[in-house]
């Protein structure tokens, strides 16, 4: 908005959620110093800022540690078919196992906010339980109240809000039989 200080725009990459659920660090010099943050605390801090640097911030390097293996991840996204590749609405998880139950989760989403959405309330939801329909349900549900998007992309936000739903029980179950072998 011309003369505003909020940006309104939303978030619409793929790699920062990923990178954020695998727990990747990004390290980088500014202003000749140099700083260690999360992938998705330095995207959501240069998101509420303008994109063009003076030169004073440097991205030097982004480390993905292994996952463990116990741990299974993936990604999905919403685009308009023929449209650009760029996601309506995304959802990156990560959920490591143990025993069956699931010791930790990891949820982020794209094209629903101004940057990427970590929801760490709706992970909380399946720790400790085994990754059921039941469970899958309770997430899916928690992420569409979880998330409001802004009427800002070619996609409605009741819809951006369903798919996020739809695709966290969709790849969770997809998850669960990636596990079971």
């Amino acid at each position: 908005m011309p003369g505003g200080v909020r940006c309104r725009a939303i978030y619409q990459g793929d790699s920062a959620p990923v990178l954020e659920v695998l727990g990747a660090q990004a390290r980088f010099v500014e202003n000749g110093a140099a700083g260690e943050m999360t992938v998705g605390e330095l995207v959501n801090a240069r998101c509420k800022e303008t994109l063009v640097t003076d030169g004073s911030f440097l991205l030097t390097e982004v480390l993905v540690p292994l996952p463990g293996p116990t741990t299974v991840s993936g990604y999905r996204k919403f685009r308009r078919r023929g449209g650009m590749d760029y996601p309506e609405a995304g959802v990156a998880c990560s959920v490591t196992f143990s025993a069956g139950v699931v010791e930790a989760m990891r949820i982020c989403l794209t094209g629903v906010a101004a940057g990427p959405l970590s929801v760490p309330s709706v992970e909380r939801i399946a720790v400790g339980r085994i990754l059921d329909r039941d469970v899958m349900e309770e997430v899916g549900a928690a992420v569409r109240s979880a998330v409001h998007p802004a009427d800002t992309t070619n996609e409605r936000p009741k819809r951006r809000r369903a798919m996020v739903a739809t695709m966290t029980k969709d790849l969770l179950r997809d998850m669960v039989k990636g596990i079971e072998g």
